[in-house]
């Protein structure tokens, strides 16, 4: 049983990701480029409903970097969808915020997974509120990574 979550750089659909990089897979797939497995899922997968993660009752920190190549409005939309998340925008990381700031980001997640319900302080300047409010280890997208925090195992997953 997961008792709490952290996502990072997570989208629900293709649309959460940059239009850029989704033109630059598509044409990876016509020039047979790649691993075109994986290109291909993330061209047309996830599918998950704003709606589906509502139904989550768990502690979920949602993460991601200010130059990620997801959209900040899908992360948005994430964090507002699910019940008692915490979200925290690592400045000056992309995707890879576990390589570019490993440091910070541990520690995050350590206090997130120390005190669930605490919610963030600089979420109400980094998220408009108007706008709509994942542990993204390496390349390998939908793997489960584990995390050790001193005496509670953690199991991170994708919510594909």
């Amino acid at each position: 049983m997961v008792d709490k979550m952290v996502t990072i750089g997570a989208n629900l659909n293709p649309e959460g990701v940059d239009d850029e990089l989704i033109e630059r897979l598509k044409n990876q797939v016509e020039e047979g480029l790649g691993n075109l497995r994986l290109i291909k899922l993330m061209l047309d997968h996830p599918h998950i409903s704003s709606e589906q993660l509502a139904e989550i009752s768990n502690p979920v920190l949602v993460l991601a970097g200010s130059e990620d190549v997801i959209k900040e409005s899908h992360t948005s939309l994430i964090y507002r969808s699910i019940r008692g998340s915490k979200l925290e925008i690592t400045p000056d990381a992309s995707l890879y915020v576990p390589f570019d700031q490993s440091k910070k980001l541990n520690q995050e997640i350590i206090d997130s997974l120390q005190n669930p319900r605490r919610s963030s302080s600089n979420i109400q300047k980094k998220i408009p509120q108007t706008a709509p409010r994942d542990f993204y280890g390496a390349p390998g997208m939908g793997d489960n990574y584990r995390v050790q925090v001193p005496n509670t195992p953690w199991q991170l997953k994708a919510l594909a």
